[in-house]
């Protein structure tokens, strides 16, 4: 399992959160180049560490700026939803010092 450290001045006021950059997955990208289309650059984004969560969730919104096709479907649970059905997206994550975790990442519709 990766890992990284980093430095939160006032963690106790913000919380568990981590600039990270959010950018297609890897083969997504070969097929791109191998098509001879062009490869969106990576999304600025602050996350929230969850070590208690079973799965990653970004906003739909960066799925459009990175015009990403879906890889499949789930159904989510949330505090106010049950059996929700997101796409999911093969996507690489890029933490603090070079950590860099290519995953399935499930777009939901998030607030705040």
């Amino acid at each position: 399992m990766p890992s990284f450290t980093t430095q939160v001045p006032n963690l106790r006021d913000i919380g568990p959160i981590v600039k990270i950059r959010l950018a297609v997955g890897s083969i997504v990208e070969e097929i791109l180049k191998r098509d001879k289309q062009s490869i969106p650059s990576s999304v600025e984004a602050t996350a929230m560490i969850d070590t208690g969560a079973t799965g990653t969730v970004i906003r739909a919104e960066i799925i459009e700026q990175l015009h990403l096709k879906p890889i499949g479907t789930t159904l989510i649970s949330t505090p106010s939803s049950t059996d929700f059905r997101c796409y999911e997206y093969l996507m690489r994550i890029l933490f603090p010092n070079n950590v860099v975790v290519e995953t399935v990442i499930i777009a939901a519709p998030l607030r705040g």
